[in-house]
């Protein structure tokens, strides 16, 4: 895949010019982590957008709608009717 892909793609996703940066200085070096440098801005950096941190939110939501699940069933079952 070509970086200008890689630009391309991660354009449409919204990530910021400082994560695709971020990326492409470190894509050569070996093992890559693409999710991990993509979605870890550093303290230095001027700029981090929402995006940057998407997949950290949306892991993050997923596990709050998990326990939100579990708490229902919960209340569910302490207020049941016996039949």
């Amino acid at each position: 895949m070509s970086r200008l892909q890689i630009i391309r793609g991660l354009r449409s996703a919204h990530y910021s010019l400082q994560a695709i940066l971020r990326l492409l200085r470190k894509l050569d070096q070996l093992p890559t982590d693409v999710i991990t440098i993509l979605n870890s801005p550093s303290n230095e950096e001027d700029v981090v957008t929402v995006t940057d941190r998407l997949i950290q939110s949306l892991l993050e939501a997923i596990q709050g709608a998990k326990s939100a699940i579990a708490l229902f069933y919960e209340y569910k079952h302490l207020y049941e009717r016996p039949h």
